[in-house]
């Protein structure tokens, strides 16, 4: 009898019940890492902290490694703090 369908009182087959499903969680969009020109494409950042950053590069290559906005965020930043004597 377990393998019967299940019927109402009309003898019409019972539906079974609809599977129960998670609600889709929303997931934040993956940084994404972009060159310094396409950042400075979508950014305003003053051209003297530009060329300074620019030259330092020069220096160190590591710099100019593609990063995500938040992480050019913080180098401009790192860049705006530097003292030279």
């Amino acid at each position: 009898m377990a393998d019967e369908e299940k019927k109402d009182e009309q003898g019409a087959p019972i539906p079974a019940p609809a599977p129960k499903t998670e609600p889709v969680k929303k997931t934040e969009p993956v940084p994404t890492s972009v060159t310094l020109d396409d950042y400075l494409s979508r950014v305003s950042v003053h051209m003297g902290l530009v060329a300074s950053f620019r030259y330092e590069a020069r220096s160190k290559p590591e710099l100019l490694k593609d990063k995500t906005d938040e992480q050019w965020v913080k180098a401009f930043q790192q860049q705006s703090e530097t003292r030279y004597e």
